[in-house]
């Protein structure tokens, strides 16, 4: 439960930068300002629209090749969702994906701008990453949680972990927030981004805490 917690905490995190950048184009650097990339020089990115957090009612894929055929598969445009059927293409919407998917944990369709020039829509695919006490992201662990996720020097991707990471370069378009870039990430949300990782005391909890 505390990692489903942690998943919809990030979700509604990534949609209150979506309302302050909102009509605001901004560098890929300032938007996820406090993570570690990979080469992102002059890349931007445009949102349009104060989006909302979603969650699909089954596992998607996460690359934009793969989720534009799974689309093409269903009913040509949407994904299905506890709000009912979203149109990614509306760029109005982050995607919690369906539980253990083999793909990215939250994801959305983005406009990314290089120089003057908007380019293709791509993914913007978050990872959420849990490990056990003491052990750390390394550059194997990496590779393969971004493999899975994204379709590389296409797709914008971020992993993020209360855990310690090897220090190792990113790829281009790629992220990384670990335990020392947690607080600076989440800011004054830290404290509770901490707090999602943990499971209530049933002592204390209200009833919504517990639910």
């Amino acid at each position: 439960m505390t990692w489903q917690l942690f998943e919809k905490f990030v979700a509604l995190y990534r949609c209150v930068k979506s309302v302050a950048y909102c009509g605001a184009p901004v560098s890929l650097s300032e938007f996820h300002v406090g993570a570690r990339f990979g080469w992102i020089a002059g890349i931007g990115i445009g949102e349009q629209h104060a989006r909302k957090v979603v969650e699909a009612i089954k596992q998607y894929p996460t690359k934009s090749s793969a989720i534009a055929r799974a689309i093409a598969g269903g009913n040509g445009v949407s994904i299905s969702t506890d709000r009912g059927e979203v149109d990614i293409h509306e760029m109005d919407s982050i995607v919690i994906n369906g539980t253990s998917a083999p793909a990215g944990d939250l994801f959305s369709l983005v406009q990314l701008i290089i120089g003057d020039q908007q380019q293709a829509p791509c993914n913007e695919v978050l990872q959420c990453k849990l490990l056990q006490s003491k052990r750390k992201i390394t550059a194997e662990m990496y590779e393969e949680e971004m493999q899975k996720a994204v379709d590389q020097n296409v797709d914008v991707f971020l992993l993020i972990t209360a855990a310690e990471a090897d220090s190792f370069p990113l790829p281009p378009r790629c992220g990384l927030v670990s335990k020392s870039e947690f607080d600076e990430y989440f800011g004054l949300f830290a404290c509770r981004a901490y707090r999602s990782f943990q499971a209530p005391n049933i002592n204390f909890a209200s009833y919504h805490e517990l639910c």
